[in-house]
């Protein structure tokens, strides 16, 4: 019998923070490459400057950024990072990566962390929450639209030369 998720939030530790920089620094990269049918390389040239403008340091929860580590019944299984911001009128947070590791997928973890963090961004006062989503992420995608997202923008790009 598959047990449901419990899924909830808590402040990533130093050690956490430390293993996203180059866990998610790398599945950023990789996806990059994948939307962009560019090698690892050129995509690392593009994420990295990216990353570590969003992530200068180790720092914990710095200001606008919310660093957080998904526990389900007893174990870490993924993260959830969100900055938050003004721009576009009302005050939102910007989803910048939700990862659910992959042996915990399909289990309803992600979707217990995206409503977790909507609890987040309540307390936070926020009216919105906004995220970009990789074309090829049509899991990601299909969640957030059974969550009540809605297509706000496409972005497209065509290489000339």
């Amino acid at each position: 019998m598959i047990q449901k998720s419990s899924a909830s939030l808590r402040p990533m530790n130093c050690e956490e923070i430390a293993e996203y920089r180059v866990v998610g620094l790398r599945n950023y990269v990789a996806d990059i490459a994948r939307a962009r049918n560019i090698s690892t390389d050129a995509a690392m040239k593009i994420a990295q400057p990216q990353f570590e403008h969003m992530f200068p340091d180790d720092r914990l929860q710095v200001d606008d950024r919310h660093l957080y580590t998904v526990d389900a019944n007893g174990q870490r299984v993924g993260w959830v990072v969100f900055m938050t911001h003004t721009r576009f009128g009302a005050p939102r947070a910007m989803l910048v990566d939700i990862e659910i590791l992959e042996e915990m997928r399909g289990l309803g973890h992600g979707k217990q962390a995206m409503l977790a963090m909507e609890e987040k961004v309540k307390e936070l006062g926020l009216e919105y929450i906004s995220l970009e989503v990789f074309a090829h992420s049509t899991p990601a995608q299909e969640l957030y639209e059974k969550l009540g997202y809605h297509i706000t923008h496409v972005g497209m790009e065509r290489k000339v030369n």
